[in-house]
Formats: structure tokens, C-alpha cells, sequence
């Protein structure tokens, strides 16, 4: 019996059509840096501040802080529920499933997402990059959660997008689902672990 819910944030519960990206490209421009696509497109799984370190170190400090400011004020203007989502929160959150949000972004950016939709109540925690400085793929954060909440191994699910998320997964010990909203995206494991709705969740549970 499944009796906790682990969600990725972006990809998987909200979407930002690629507003980190468009801010940085502006912020670039205005300091005439150039933004080179293949080497972004190399570090897919790190957060803004991990990616600025490895592609601009002498200056990756300064251009976070820059981005991170106007990040902050448009992404709860910007992010999107994807479809079902918050109906299956509310679902579950009526069942007395336990639901995380584990993700990479900063949790001061997830909780002004999730208030924006009146979501923030349906989480028993979110443990986003600010987490003890631990994130993706370590499997800490997990173990906690199964420690604090009693929990076994084969009583969580984990949902995310990507291959992080189901590395997560693995390391914890845990069930993946990967939730796949674009026919094109890569198909991390086998048919019967993939959904293409959120609605969909509710037969593993």
C-alpha cells in the first residue's frame, strides 16, 4: 500500500517554459557575454547557480545574484500547473497520502508557486537545492523523510521527468513513475512505470 507521494517540482507538477533561461540570456546580452546553447544543453540537471559556476566561474557569483533577483519576482507569475495536477493533489491529499516535493529548484521559489495555486497545504514537507546543500541524486533527503514519517521502502513513489529523478529513485530504494506530457521525450523505463497524465497516478496507488 502506497502511502507516500515524492514529486519533482518543474517538469512534473508546474511548468516555467523556460523562464530561468530567458532571463539569463537577457542578462548576458546586457553585459555582452555571449550564451552558448551545447554547453547549457550539457548540464540539464544542475540548478542556475551549479551551471553559472561551471560555464562563467569568475563571474558566476555576481550573474546569479543578478538573476536570481528578477527569477525571483516573475517565476510565481510565470510557472503553470500542468493539467490534473492540482485536482490529483487534493485527491490525495483527501486519501491522507503523505506528499513531498523533492526538487532542485530553491524551496522559496516552489512555496510561492504553490501558494499562488493554494497548493502549499497539500506537502507535509518540500526539500528543494537550500536542503542542507543536498540535492539530486543523493539519497539523504529521502532516507530522512522515510526515518521521520516511518515509512518503507515499498510505501513511496517517487514522480518526476528525468533521468535525476529516477536516479533518485534508484539510490533511495524506491518506486519510480515517470510522467511523460511531451509523446517525444525519452522513455526512462518499462510501459507499465510511465503515465502521460497525472490523473493517471491514481492506479498505483
Amino acid at each position: 500500500m502506497i502511502k507516500a507521494v515524492i514529486f519533482d517540482f518543474d517538469g512534473t507538477l508546474m511548468h516555467t517554459c523556460g523562464l530561468g533561461h530567458k532571463i539569463l540570456k537577457r542578462i548576458l546580452k546586457k553585459k555582452n557575454i555571449q550564451f552558448n546553447k551545447s554547453e547549457w544543453e550539457k548540464l540539464p540537471y544542475l540548478n542556475m547557480r551549479e551551471q553559472l559556476k561551471i560555464i562563467f566561474p569568475l563571474s558566476a557569483e555576481s550573474l546569479f545574484i543578478e538573476w536570481d533577483k528578477e527569477y525571483t519576482i516573475k517565476f510565481p507569475k510565470k510557472v503553470i500547473p500542468y493539467k490534473g495536477v492540482l485536482e490529483i493533489l487534493s485527491l490525495l491529499n483527501n486519501k491522507e497520502i503523505k506528499l513531498f516535493i523533492f526538487s532542485t529548484k530553491y524551496s522559496r521559489h516552489i512555496n510561492k508557486a504553490l501558494s499562488k495555486f493554494s497548493a502549499t497545504s497539500y506537502f507535509s514537507e518540500i526539500i528543494g537545492k537550500d536542503y542542507s546543500g543536498l540535492t539530486k541524486p543523493n539519497p539523504y533527503a529521502i532516507q530522512m523523510l522515510k526515518k521521520k514519517y516511518s515509512l518503507k521502502n515499498k510505501e513511496i513513489l517517487l514522480v518526476g521527468d528525468s533521468k535525476l529523478d529516477l536516479e533518485s529513485a534508484n539510490k533511495a530504494k524506491v518506486k519510480f513513475i515517470q510522467i511523460i506530457y511531451n509523446p517525444n521525450k525519452e522513455k526512462l523505463i518499462n510501459k507499465n512505470q510511465i503515465i502521460y497524465s497525472m490523473k493517471d497516478l491514481v492506479k498505483f496507488l
